[in-house]
């Protein structure tokens, strides 16, 4: 029971602060419509930065109240960054008590606008320093129409604001020195960038990394249209490859049947050339044969020749041997 009294004593006590230190007025920022795109992107810069502190407030133009019992007495920073405070404890006022969080804010920043330039150089600096705000930041996204510079860091010294460390980088841009952020911070084209020299990057916003994220995805993807494009590129060039192989090999295969028929034509010319050189040894041994036969018939024509003129001559003979014989008888027997 105890404990729920207590409760709900700290929840009217909330009410009570929330409703005495309102923390909006209800009243529209004069030159909203020009500063809000700086608020946003400058404390999403911070919240992503310190995203991992559970003790660090980010705020964009909140009430501030420094003198308890005087509702009146505040002021609205455009970016205040608080550390090691009870984030649960603010929240719940929803307005920065100055008694009540025990310390000020650690850093504060102002963008400048036509209306409210001259205060942010004036009556909210000396605020600042008598508050004691370890850093007081000035962004003027015109250049320096306002301000007279485009960016100004002060830092207290000795409880005064003196001008921050500042290195000029190669491109003639001024960096200034952040000792309660331990950043570097500096304005390009009415925009304020910030480098951490711990990461060795500047840093970006949920939107830029989303961008940056959308154009990786994009790069990817393309990356991965042209692999695939390539891909596609390198199978037809394979596919034409292997098409003027095939043809290659079918050009070879015909190139070999071709030959193989040259190779058969010619075992047939070579074999017909055979056969027609044996039919010719035939068609002259036969005309041998034939000679030889005639030879042989004429051998045997001029032996009967020999032979029957042989017999004539021994049939002559004979008869001429008969007749001398009968010549004889006839001598020697006149008788007869």
């Amino acid at each position: 029971m105890t404990t729920k009294v207590r409760a709900q004593t700290q929840a009217d006590e909330y009410d009570l602060l929330t409703e005495m230190y309102p923390p909006k007025d209800g009243i529209p920022a004069p030159d909203g419509m020009h500063q809000e795109p700086h608020f946003h992107r400058i404390s999403d810069f911070f919240r992503r930065f310190f995203r991992s502190r559970s003790d660090v407030l980010v705020t964009v133009d909140n009430f501030v109240y420094y003198e308890e019992g005087s509702p009146n007495v505040k002021l609205s920073p455009d970016i205040m960054v608080a550390f090691d405070i009870d984030i649960e404890d603010i929240m719940q006022v929803d307005s920065y008590l100055l008694w009540r969080v025990g310390k000020p804010p650690d850093f504060v920043l102002e963008v400048a606008s036509k209306s409210t330039w001259r205060r942010d150089l004036r009556e909210k600096r000396d605020i600042y320093e008598w508050m004691q705000v370890p850093e007081y930041c000035r962004l003027d996204p015109t250049g320096g129409d306002y301000y007279g510079e485009p960016l100004v860091i002060e830092t207290l010294v000795d409880g005064r604001y003196q001008r921050a460390e500042t290195r000029v980088r190669d491109d003639g841009v001024t960096m200034w020195r952040s000792r309660v952020l331990n950043l570097w911070l500096y304005q390009i084209g009415g925009l304020l960038y910030i480098y951490d020299p711990v990461e060795g990057r500047v840093l970006t916003t949920s939107f830029e990394e989303e961008d940056a994220r959308i154009e990786a995805q994009a790069e990817r993807d393309q990356a991965q249209s042209e692999r695939d494009q390539a891909r596609d590129a390198r199978d037809q060039a394979q596919i034409a490859r292997d098409q003027a192989q095939i043809k290659r090999n079918q050009a070879e295969v015909a190139r070999n049947q071709a030959q193989d028929a040259r190779n058969q034509a010619e075992v047939e010319r070579n074999q017909a050339q055979a056969e027609t050189e044996q039919a010719q040894i035939e068609r002259d041994q036969a005309q041998a044969e034939t000679e030889q036969a005639q030879i042989e018939t004429e051998v045997e024509r001029q032996a009967r020749l020999r032979a029957e003129s042989e017999r004539d001559a021994e049939t002559q003979a004979r008869l001429r041997a008969e007749a001398e014989i009968a010549r004889l008888r006839r001598l020697l027997d006149p008788q007869q």
